[in-house]
């Protein structure tokens, strides 16, 4: 799977609303049914397949997913990434059904793309920090040469 390369660099705390934005858009549910203590299979598949996604990130416990996605305890965790895996054939990793097949693939590539956009943003305000301090080095410069001037 392509989002276990991409995600395990990225921290569980950063990554679980990402998560829970893009499951939730696949599913077509509110992002906050998440944290509803339901057994509706509406809301317990979505949340399922969010706790197996969030399996891959960089410091992911069971405990600290089930926090992050629905405020679960760490045997549900544990008990959804077994209900998703039996879904994977062991020999080659590729999912047996469609429907999960589809989820997981559309909300792999949603993921990437969010995190992407995530990451521009940073550099960018990264870069923009910098921008603003060579532009405040400028300002005083300028300021002391006026006062120079003056003196």
């Amino acid at each position: 799977m392509k989002i276990k390369n991409i995600i395990e660099d990225v921290p569980l705390n950063i990554a679980a609303p990402i998560i829970k934005k893009c499951v939730a858009k696949y599913f077509n549910i509110p992002v906050d049914n998440f944290d509803i203590k339901s057994r509706k299979k509406e809301i317990v598949i979505p949340r399922q397949i969010a706790h197996f996604i969030a399996t891959f990130c960089k410091d992911a416990t069971l405990e600290k997913i089930g926090i992050a996605i629905g405020n679960q305890d760490h045997a549900t965790v544990l008990h959804s990434k077994r209900e998703i895996n039996k879904f994977i054939t062991p020999i080659n990793g590729k999912i047996n059904d469609n429907e999960i097949y589809r989820a997981i693939s559309f909300i792999e590539h949603y993921i990437i793309k969010e995190i992407e956009e995530q990451r521009k943003k940073e550099i960018y305000h990264k870069n923009r920090k910098k921008r603003i301090k060579i532009h405040i080095r400028k300002i005083m410069k300028y300021y002391y040469k006026l006062n120079k001037k003056y003196v």
